[in-house]
């Protein structure tokens, strides 16, 4: 068994034979690390660094969480997840390198 890292806030699958697969797919890469991609289901992590290279090209938490919950099977994304995703957007940029 795989063991989950305190990096990983969430797994997703994406069942590649919905009609929707393909709105998803470029939707989920744009937050979410793509980690096993098979035929039928493919497997995203979210974490927060690929919430923090979200952050870095401008999407916001709130955007992140709307289509979580728009194409999730679940009736709403879990709220450890939501408050997971909101801490990482507050800490967001609290430090900068400066060369």
């Amino acid at each position: 068994m795989e063991k989950i890292t305190r990096d990983i806030i969430c797994k997703i699958f994406l069942e590649n034979f919905s009609p929707l697969a393909k709105i998803v797919t470029d939707r989920l890469i744009t937050f979410a690390e793509p980690k096993s991609r098979p035929h039928h289901i493919h497997e995203y992590e979210l974490t927060h660094t690929s919430l923090y290279a979200a952050a870095s090209i401008g999407l916001k938490k709130d955007d992140i969480i709307d289509i979580l919950n728009k194409y999730s099977k679940n009736l709403t994304v879990p709220k450890q997840v939501e408050e997971d995703i909101q801490e990482c957007f507050k800490k967001y940029g609290r430090a900068k390198l400066i060369l």
